[in-house]
C-alpha cells in the first residue's frame, strides 16, 4: 500500500490573491468558504494519521512474526503516540472551524504541533535511551 500526503505545490505570495477577482473571473474561494476548506483539510489530515496509526498497530499485533526487539516495540508505540497527537490537533482545528472560530484561528491551530511534539519527543527520547542501555 502506498499512501501519499500532498501539500499545496505553490503557496501564494499574497493571500489576497486567493480572493482577487481578475477580468471578471470568480474568485477561487470566497472568504465565507474558508471554514469549509479548513474542515475538509482537517478531515484529510486526520485520515492520513489514522491510517499511519493502524499500520503501526498492525505491526505491534504481528510483533512475534516480525521479531521486534524491545526498542522496536517502543519506537512503534512512540509513533502511535505521535500520530495521536497529530490526530488530536487535526480534530481540534476541525472543531474550531465548526464552532465558528475565525478561519485563521482554526488554521493556525496546527502550530500547537511544534510544542506538543517537541515535549513528546524529548520525554520519549530519554525513555528510549534507557531501553538502549538496559
Amino acid at each position: 500500500m502506498v499512501l501519499l500526503y500532498v501539500l499545496p505545490a505553490q503557496v501564494p505570495r499574497d493571500a489576497r490573491a486567493w480572493f482577487a477577482r481578475r477580468s471578471g473571473e470568480p474568485a477561487a474561494i470566497e472568504p465565507g468558504q474558508l471554514s469549509q476548506l479548513i474542515v475538509i483539510y482537517g478531515i484529510g489530515y486526520v485520515a492520513v494519521f489514522i491510517v499511519f496509526s493502524l499500520m503501526y498497530l498492525y505491526a505491534l499485533r504481528r510483533r512475534h512474526v516480525l521479531r521486534l526487539t524491545r526498542v522496536d516495540l517502543y519506537d512503534a508505540r512512540y509513533a502511535i503516540e505521535a500520530n495521536v497527537i497529530n490526530i488530536g490537533t487535526g480534530l481540534g482545528s476541525i472543531l474550531l472551524a465548526l464552532l465558528g472560530a475565525p478561519p485563521v484561528i482554526a488554521g493556525f491551530f496546527y502550530l500547537v504541533l511544534g510544542p506538543l511534539r517537541a515535549v513528546h519527543g524529548a520525554r520519549s527520547g530519554r525513555r528510549r535511551r534507557g531501553l538502549e542501555r538496559g
